[in-house]
């Protein structure tokens, strides 16, 4: 049902239910176990665990790399971060806990995944602001460094996302990317990125390394669907979730190479504010 959904639907209704669909995971997660929708990441020919967790979050271990991945190319001390669709709030709360930047805030279209994110984290100094990626309710030059992790594929107009991004950031200021595509659209992505006329510091396939999260993360997924959604609906869950045969697609699909994933670090030319 969920692949029939995602195949068939008119792209603006396709678009809605996204955004519904969001709100309903958001409502499901009550116990707020679900911190994180990333395939995950595990360094390819390494030990899986590549960077030291607390205990509390070692259960969210192979998203969180992803992350990392990113964000530990640059120094965030006393910079400004944007994270344009952090969904359920994970990667917002580890990079601000991580990498302890000025301000940390957290953009995303779902009302009810915003007004989680504030319950969750109201005692601590995060914002979370209710809007879409291809027109942020930020003013120009806003942030020193914007992270976008595997949201972009959702976003009807991708192109109006990345001007967006250009207006928010500050001159000299970096985009941390990462995200799949079919492989026949990887190179329009790729493009995308270089026309942005951003200094590309890397622009690199990453995806055996989230082949092997995928894998690594598997039992976690299966016990947090059996655990938290009703028996009506986990099979449209596990569809979402890329396990409706038992197995993996998504890890399949990666594997095979019907698709494939892309990081990248690119800095904004510190050309003079007009």
């Amino acid at each position: 049902m969920f692949g029939l959904w995602k195949r068939y639907l008119p792209r603006r209704i396709k678009r809605r239910a996204m955004v519904y669909w969001y709100d309903v995971v958001a409502k499901m997660n009550t116990s707020g176990d679900l911190l994180f929708l990333n395939h995950g990441y595990a360094e390819p020919g390494h030990a899986p665990n590549t960077i030291t967790l607390p205990p509390d979050l070692e259960d969210h271990r192979y998203p969180i790399q992803l992350y990392d991945l990113l964000a530990r190319r640059r120094d965030w001390d006393g910079k400004d971060g944007l994270e344009v669709s952090c969904g359920l709030g994970g990667g917002v709360m580890f990079l601000d806990r991580r990498y302890r930047p000025r301000t940390m805030t957290g953009l995303d279209i779902s009302t009810e995944s915003v007004a989680a994110c504030r319950r969750r984290y109201n005692e601590s100094r995060l914002r979370f602001e209710a809007g879409d990626a291809q027109a942020m309710p930020f003013a120009d030059n806003s942030f020193d460094i914007v992270i976008n992790v595997e949201s972009s594929l959702n976003y009807p107009n991708f192109s109006a996302f990345l001007r967006e991004v250009d207006r928010v950031l500050k001159p000299g200021g970096t985009f941390l990317f990462a995200d799949y595509r079919r492989s026949g659209k990887m190179a329009k992505l790729r493009q995308s990125l270089t026309d942005m006329g951003y200094d590309i510091e890397i622009m690199a396939d990453i995806t055996s390394g989230i082949v092997r999260g995928l894998e690594l993360g598997l039992e976690r997924k299966r016990a947090l669907i059996d655990r938290h959604v009703a028996l009506p609906l986990r099979g449209i869950v596990r569809g979402f979730a890329g396990l409706s045969r038992g197995r993996d697609e998504e890890r399949d699909k990666f594997h095979a190479g019907v698709k494939s994933y892309l990081m990248a670090v690119l800095t904004k030319p510190n050309t003079a504010q007009s």
